[in-house]
Protein backbone atom coordinates (compact mmCIF):
# COMPACT_ATOMS: atom_id res chain seq x y z
CA UNK A 1 0.00 0.00 0.00
CA UNK A 2 1.13 3.62 -0.53
CA UNK A 3 1.96 5.83 2.49
CA UNK A 4 -1.10 6.70 4.57
CA UNK A 5 -3.08 3.63 3.54
CA UNK A 6 -3.84 0.53 5.58
CA UNK A 7 -2.86 -3.01 4.73
CA UNK A 8 -3.65 -6.52 5.89
CA UNK A 9 -0.96 -9.18 6.17
CA UNK A 10 -2.39 -12.71 6.03
CA UNK A 11 -0.31 -15.75 7.04
CA UNK A 12 -0.62 -19.26 5.71
CA UNK A 13 -3.56 -21.14 7.22
CA UNK A 14 -3.18 -23.58 10.10
CA UNK A 15 -2.25 -27.02 8.74
CA UNK A 16 -2.51 -29.32 11.76
CA UNK A 17 -4.08 -29.51 15.21
CA UNK A 18 -1.15 -27.73 16.87
CA UNK A 19 -2.00 -25.10 19.49
CA UNK A 20 -0.39 -23.43 22.49
CA UNK A 21 -0.75 -20.97 25.36
CA UNK A 22 0.93 -18.49 23.05
CA UNK A 23 3.93 -17.84 20.84
CA UNK A 24 7.12 -15.85 20.54
CA UNK A 25 7.80 -14.73 16.96
CA UNK A 26 9.55 -11.94 15.08
CA UNK A 27 8.10 -9.40 12.66
CA UNK A 28 10.15 -7.32 10.23
CA UNK A 29 9.21 -4.34 8.06
CA UNK A 30 10.28 -4.74 4.47
CA UNK A 31 10.60 -1.71 2.15
CA UNK A 32 8.44 0.85 3.98
CA UNK A 33 7.89 2.04 7.58
CA UNK A 34 4.73 0.53 9.05
CA UNK A 35 2.60 0.80 12.18
CA UNK A 36 0.93 -2.45 13.26
CA UNK A 37 -2.36 -1.78 15.05
CA UNK A 38 -3.98 -5.22 15.37
CA UNK A 39 -3.17 -8.92 15.54
CA UNK A 40 -5.82 -11.46 14.59
CA UNK A 41 -5.73 -15.15 15.44
CA UNK A 42 -7.90 -18.11 16.48
CA UNK A 43 -8.17 -20.91 19.03
CA UNK A 44 -7.83 -24.65 18.48
CA UNK A 45 -10.84 -27.04 18.32
CA UNK A 46 -9.41 -28.53 21.54
CA UNK A 47 -10.80 -25.44 23.31
CA UNK A 48 -14.30 -25.88 21.93
CA UNK A 49 -15.75 -27.37 25.13
CA UNK A 50 -14.24 -24.71 27.42
CA UNK A 51 -16.58 -22.13 28.94
CA UNK A 52 -13.77 -20.06 30.45
CA UNK A 53 -12.95 -16.71 28.79
CA UNK A 54 -9.39 -16.16 27.65
CA UNK A 55 -6.94 -13.76 29.20
CA UNK A 56 -4.83 -12.42 26.33
CA UNK A 57 -1.59 -10.43 26.43
CA UNK A 58 0.72 -9.13 23.71
CA UNK A 59 4.30 -8.05 24.38
CA UNK A 60 7.08 -6.65 22.18
CA UNK A 61 10.81 -6.29 22.56
CA UNK A 62 12.10 -2.76 23.01
CA UNK A 63 14.46 -3.41 20.11
CA UNK A 64 15.64 -6.30 18.00
CA UNK A 65 14.62 -9.93 17.77
CA UNK A 66 12.98 -11.77 20.64
CA UNK A 67 15.03 -14.91 20.02
CA UNK A 68 16.93 -15.82 23.18
CA UNK A 69 14.78 -13.51 25.36
CA UNK A 70 11.95 -15.96 26.06
CA UNK A 71 12.79 -16.14 29.79
CA UNK A 72 13.80 -12.47 30.18
CA UNK A 73 10.58 -10.62 31.17
CA UNK A 74 12.43 -7.32 31.50
CA UNK A 75 13.16 -7.31 27.76
CA UNK A 76 9.47 -7.08 26.87
CA UNK A 77 7.03 -4.16 26.78
CA UNK A 78 3.22 -4.72 26.99
CA UNK A 79 1.14 -3.79 23.95
CA UNK A 80 -2.21 -5.36 24.88
CA UNK A 81 -3.98 -6.96 27.84
CA UNK A 82 -7.53 -8.29 27.66
CA UNK A 83 -9.05 -9.98 30.73
CA UNK A 84 -12.10 -11.65 29.16
CA UNK A 85 -11.85 -12.54 25.51
CA UNK A 86 -12.50 -15.38 23.07
CA UNK A 87 -11.32 -16.29 19.60
CA UNK A 88 -13.09 -18.15 16.80
CA UNK A 89 -12.34 -21.88 16.60
CA UNK A 90 -10.28 -22.81 13.54
CA UNK A 91 -9.01 -26.16 12.24
CA UNK A 92 -6.98 -27.16 9.19
CA UNK A 93 -10.22 -28.20 7.47
CA UNK A 94 -11.60 -24.63 7.40
CA UNK A 95 -11.20 -23.25 3.86
CA UNK A 96 -11.87 -19.66 4.98
CA UNK A 97 -10.85 -19.26 8.64
CA UNK A 98 -12.08 -16.32 10.70
CA UNK A 99 -9.94 -14.67 13.36
CA UNK A 100 -10.47 -12.69 16.54
CA UNK A 101 -8.91 -9.26 17.01
CA UNK A 102 -6.31 -8.07 19.52
CA UNK A 103 -5.92 -4.28 19.41
CA UNK A 104 -2.38 -3.08 20.14
CA UNK A 105 -2.21 -0.03 22.39
CA UNK A 106 0.27 1.42 21.69
CA UNK A 107 0.64 0.17 18.12
CA UNK A 108 4.00 -1.25 17.04
CA UNK A 109 5.98 1.02 14.70
CA UNK A 110 8.77 -0.45 12.54
CA UNK A 111 11.32 1.29 10.35
CA UNK A 112 12.23 -0.33 7.01
CA UNK A 113 14.37 -3.37 7.77
CA UNK A 114 13.65 -3.20 11.52
CA UNK A 115 12.92 -6.53 13.24
CA UNK A 116 11.18 -6.83 16.60
CA UNK A 117 10.05 -9.71 18.77
CA UNK A 118 6.38 -10.24 19.58
CA UNK A 119 4.87 -12.49 22.23
CA UNK A 120 1.21 -13.46 22.35
CA UNK A 121 0.12 -15.16 25.59
CA UNK A 122 -3.26 -16.62 26.60
CA UNK A 123 -4.63 -18.40 29.66
CA UNK A 124 -5.39 -21.68 27.84
CA UNK A 125 -3.04 -24.34 26.42
CA UNK A 126 -5.25 -24.37 23.30
CA UNK A 127 -5.59 -20.58 23.29
CA UNK A 128 -4.07 -19.98 19.84
CA UNK A 129 -3.50 -22.16 16.81
CA UNK A 130 0.07 -22.37 15.48
CA UNK A 131 1.78 -23.89 12.47
CA UNK A 132 4.79 -26.16 12.99
CA UNK A 133 5.81 -26.71 9.36
CA UNK A 134 4.97 -25.69 5.81
CA UNK A 135 3.39 -28.97 4.75
CA UNK A 136 -0.30 -29.76 4.32
CA UNK A 137 -1.66 -31.74 7.25
CA UNK A 138 -2.75 -35.28 6.58
CA UNK A 139 -6.40 -36.11 7.22
CA UNK A 140 -7.84 -39.45 8.30
CA UNK A 141 -11.27 -40.95 8.91
CA UNK A 142 -10.92 -40.69 12.70
CA UNK A 143 -11.00 -36.87 12.39
CA UNK A 144 -13.97 -36.63 10.05
CA UNK A 145 -16.80 -36.70 12.58
CA UNK A 146 -15.15 -34.24 14.97
CA UNK A 147 -13.83 -31.68 12.50
CA UNK A 148 -16.21 -31.79 9.55
CA UNK A 149 -14.12 -33.70 7.03
CA UNK A 150 -15.26 -36.51 4.77
CA UNK A 151 -13.89 -39.93 3.93
CA UNK A 152 -13.17 -38.72 0.40
CA UNK A 153 -10.65 -36.07 1.51
CA UNK A 154 -8.28 -38.37 3.38
CA UNK A 155 -4.60 -37.98 2.66
CA UNK A 156 -3.31 -41.53 3.15
CA UNK A 157 0.03 -40.64 1.59
CA UNK A 158 0.71 -37.83 4.07
CA UNK A 159 4.19 -37.92 5.57
CA UNK A 160 5.76 -36.07 8.45
CA UNK A 161 7.85 -33.14 7.24
CA UNK A 162 10.60 -31.04 8.76
CA UNK A 163 9.44 -28.64 11.45
CA UNK A 164 10.43 -24.97 11.54
CA UNK A 165 13.76 -23.97 13.08
CA UNK A 166 13.96 -20.97 15.45
CA UNK A 167 14.10 -17.72 13.51
CA UNK A 168 13.06 -19.26 10.19
CA UNK A 169 11.10 -17.13 7.72
CA UNK A 170 7.50 -18.40 7.75
CA UNK A 171 5.48 -15.81 5.79
CA UNK A 172 6.28 -12.61 3.89
CA UNK A 173 4.98 -10.07 1.39
CA UNK A 174 6.13 -6.66 0.15
CA UNK A 175 5.37 -5.03 3.53
CA UNK A 176 6.13 -7.53 6.32
CA UNK A 177 7.99 -10.74 7.10
CA UNK A 178 7.33 -13.12 10.01
CA UNK A 179 9.83 -15.50 11.61
CA UNK A 180 9.19 -18.57 13.77
CA UNK A 181 9.81 -18.78 17.51
CA UNK A 182 9.04 -20.91 20.56
CA UNK A 183 5.57 -21.51 21.94
CA UNK A 184 4.95 -20.14 25.43
CA UNK A 185 4.66 -22.72 28.21
CA UNK A 186 2.45 -20.83 30.69
CA UNK A 187 -0.11 -18.01 30.70
CA UNK A 188 2.29 -15.41 32.11
CA UNK A 189 6.00 -14.65 32.36
CA UNK A 190 7.61 -16.27 35.40
CA UNK A 191 5.04 -19.03 35.89
CA UNK A 192 6.05 -22.69 36.11
CA UNK A 193 5.99 -24.39 32.69
CA UNK A 194 2.88 -26.48 32.03
CA UNK A 195 4.21 -27.98 28.79
CA UNK A 196 7.32 -28.26 26.62
CA UNK A 197 8.07 -25.42 24.15
CA UNK A 198 8.17 -26.19 20.43
CA UNK A 199 9.12 -24.02 17.46
CA UNK A 200 6.10 -22.74 15.52
CA UNK A 201 4.76 -19.99 13.28
CA UNK A 202 2.07 -17.41 13.97
CA UNK A 203 -1.26 -18.04 12.25
CA UNK A 204 -3.66 -15.21 11.50
CA UNK A 205 -3.48 -11.62 10.29
CA UNK A 206 -1.70 -8.34 11.08
CA UNK A 207 -3.38 -5.01 10.32
CA UNK A 208 -1.01 -2.14 9.63
CA UNK A 209 -0.69 1.36 8.19
CA UNK A 210 2.13 2.42 5.90
CA UNK A 211 3.88 5.53 7.20
CA UNK A 212 5.71 8.25 5.29
CA UNK A 213 9.51 7.98 5.23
Amino acid sequence: PPPGEEGRFVTSRVNSGASAFGLFFDVEAEGQPVQISELRTASSPMRQASQRPLTVEVWATAEGSGEGLEVAPGAWTPLAAVEASSFPIVSWLDPEPSYGTIVLDPPLTLRPGERRGLCVRTSDISGIVVRMNRAKASDSDMMDEDFGGSQGDDDIAGQASRNFSPGELTDSDASLALYSGYTTTAPRFGQEPACVPVVAAFVGELLFKVLSD
